[in-house]
């Protein structure tokens, strides 16, 4: 889960974040992050990003390849 591209899905992630800051353990504990703020450019090479959008969650899809 990352955060939104569509109104819709900006409106889905605060309210998901609102809940996991009171209580985490309704949403499993997820919330949404970027992945690419994990991969140092240093040691990975991004070789495709994007994000896919279904019932108002956004998905981040990120392929990368070590350097």
């Amino acid at each position: 889960m990352t955060f939104g591209a569509t109104p819709l899905s900006r409106a889905v992630c605060c309210g998901w974040q609102r809940v996991w800051q009171f209580r985490p353990g309704i949403v499993g504990g997820c919330r949404p992050i970027l992945l690419s703020g994990y991969l140092s450019s240093e040691s990975w090479n991004v070789e495709h990003e994007t994000k896919v959008t279904s019932w108002g969650i956004t998905s981040e899809i990120l392929v990368a390849s070590a350097r």
